[in-house]
């Protein structure tokens, strides 16, 4: 009768232990990553909303600008300095792809309303952390914007 294990069975349970901690570590991270980008994509246009109809109760200049790992968003009077401003970061598992020219040029970064109808028209292309691209398309010279998931 045995009283206890044998050292390969006790290394064999240490291993397939190591091994599915291992995969949960690994798999936590690429969720927490996504969770990441989710939250950012929708803050995102949610931001963008926020300025856009704060430019338009208070005539103000609104802009938004996307520089290396942060999301500017700012408002000032025609004749003044910024009033308000306030920054998103990007996450890092998020990047900018610049894509070629014509109707999905994404070399315009900065973007420029004002409380009548004009707004810079143009997009922003994100490829999350799986190579999936998320769309951000300004339209209409409203400043309304679509997103779109490829």
């Amino acid at each position: 009768m045995r009283r206890a294990f044998t050292l390969i069975e006790v290394t064999a349970a240490l291993a397939v232990f190591a091994a599915m901690s291992g995969a949960t570590v690994i798999i936590g991270q690429r969720v927490l990553a996504r969770e990441a980008e989710t939250q950012f994509l929708t803050q995102f246009k949610r931001d963008w909303e926020r300025l856009r109809q704060r430019v338009r109760l208070t005539g103000y200049i609104g802009t938004m600008t996307i520089e290396e790992g942060v999301v500017t968003f700012a408002d000032r009077p025609e004749n003044g300095t910024t009033a308000n401003q306030y920054r998103l970061p990007i996450p890092a598992t998020l990047t900018l792809a610049k894509q070629g020219s014509g109707d999905w040029d994404t070399t315009r970064l900065a973007f420029t309303f004002t409380s009548k109808p004009a707004v810079t028209v143009g997009q922003v292309v994100f490829r999350r952390a799986n190579g999936k691209l998320v769309r951000f398309a300004v339209l209409l010279q409203w400043g309304v914007m679509r997103r779109t998931n490829q």
